[in-house]
């Protein structure tokens, strides 16, 4: 595949994802977003979208990931990414909550829970 064809796909590929997105059409956002940001991993603006197009789906431990990822990369604003994470934390407990019925334990200001780091808590309930 030549370069220009690439150039082109990544282009309608990021048009696509941006144009799925403003439609609020998440289900179909969310893969096109995943595989712009597999072309173009350090743009933390794209982060930032898969982020928001993976918690417009209810995929909300995605959604943790990807908006890490923007935080990580310096995307936007630090509280929009921070108030983002807190969201997406508060609705996934929320779930564990209502299918598990246990308890939750607390997240600290600083984003620790019970000394485990900002990154550990990617994959956290």
């Amino acid at each position: 595949m030549s370069n220009g064809h690439q150039t082109n796909r990544y282009l309608q590929m990021l048009t696509e994802a941006w144009q799925a997105s403003a439609e609020e059409r998440w289900a179909a956002a969310a893969p096109l977003w995943e595989a712009v940001v597999a072309s173009n991993p350090v743009d933390g603006g794209f982060w930032h979208a898969l982020g928001n197009a993976q918690f417009g789906n209810g995929d909300y431990r995605s959604a943790l990931g990807a908006y890490y990822e923007a935080f990580d990369l310096g995307s936007g604003f630090p509280f929009d990414i921070a108030y983002r994470i807190a969201e997406c934390h508060a609705s996934t407990v929320s779930l564990t909550k209502r299918s598990s019925g246990s308890s939750v334990r607390s997240i600290s200001a600083t984003g620790t829970s019970k000394g485990k780091s900002r990154r550990d808590l990617r994959s956290a309930p």
